[in-house]
């Protein structure tokens, strides 16, 4: 057990969290950060932090399980073992999940923990900041948003069978989440819009590093535009598994003006908050509300159909 109370002992690790939902941009500042000696970028995102709270709450009453789950997933870091994982907690058969995660960030980290600090990438956590500030007291939020109209373009790109309504929601709720803090704790939450990055990163990641407390660094402007996604684990040259080309306005190609309108119906609030404009096409009341109830019964199906399949965590 002494392993485990002395990386407990040390000071709690404090991440950057690169959140917002998704397709805004998150990957894309997440290369640019990794760039930065300064920090250190973990692989992948650590979806099973989440998964460990969906599986056990705040609670893990089941290491072995918890230690198996994380060490077999595929993004999880090469530097994490099930043995080596195992031997930080001998004897124990319970830990915090918070005290799991900052186990983690120490082993993954080692030594480097020293003069870097760590940055997670993780679109889902913008909807768990309470979370995020249990596992992670002290966190600072980078929360990326982007046009409502192009980011639901490209989830529906990305995801071919998310309806309109589940990337509307997904937008609208980590937008509201995300300013929410921002309005009241600016001094932990950035807000970066995916269009403030594209087209004036120099500024923009002044003004991140002056947030984060770092120096600027010349290396942060070395980035490649072309958005790409990979594989768990893929080494990141060569061929991508997805490119979705930068073209100014594609969505206008890519939605149909029912869509655009429903977008903005719902959204309008939001988009206010970031001089987001509103196009306001020209569709008859009956179409909206037709494909609006449409929409809410797809997705009120596809959701029960999820549920049907969902693992049972505690089973």
């Amino acid at each position: 057990m002494v392993e485990w109370l002395g990386l407990l002992m040390t000071s709690s690790l404090s991440p950057i969290i690169v959140t917002g939902c998704r397709r805004s941009g998150t990957t894309l500042l997440n290369t640019i950060l990794e760039r930065h000696p300064d920090l250190l970028v973990h692989p992948n995102e650590p979806q099973f932090f989440l998964e460990l709270f969906q599986m056990f709450g705040k609670q893990i009453t089941n290491l072995d399980q918890a230690i198996t789950h994380v060490t077999e997933h595929p993004y999880c870091s090469e530097a994490i073992t099930k043995e080596g994982l195992s031997r930080t907690f001998p004897g124990v058969s319970a830990v915090s999940l918070q005290e799991f995660a900052q186990i983690y960030l120490q082993i993954w980290g080692g030594q480097g923990m020293e003069k870097t600090r760590p940055v997670i990438k993780h679109p889902a956590l913008i909807l768990y900041l309470d979370l995020v500030f249990y596992l992670f007291p002290g966190a600072k939020i980078i929360h990326l948003v982007r046009n409502p109209h192009a980011n639901i373009s490209s989830q529906r790109i990305r995801w071919p069978s998310a309806s309109l309504w589940e990337c509307i929601g997904w937008w609208r709720d980590a937008a509201r989440a995300g300013h929410e803090l921002f309005q009241n704790q600016p001094e932990i939450c950035f807000e970066l819009s995916y269009e403030n990055l594209v087209n004036n990163p120099e500024e923009q990641l002044h003004r991140l590093c002056d947030f984060l407390d770092i120096p600027f660094s010349e290396k942060l402007l070395d980035f490649d535009l072309q958005k790409r996604i990979y594989s768990p684990g893929e080494e990141k040259t060569g061929n991508p598994m997805y490119e979705e080309p930068l073209k100014k306005d594609a969505w206008k190609q890519a939605l149909s003006p029912v869509e655009v309108a429903l977008i903005e119906r719902e959204c309008n609030g939001e988009m206010a908050w970031w001089g987001y404009d509103a196009y306001n096409p020209k569709v008859s009341t009956t179409k909206l509300v037709g494909r609006t109830i449409g929409e809410r019964l797809l997705f009120l199906i596809k959701t029960a159909v999820r549920r049907v399949k969902r693992t049972d965590w505690r089973g």
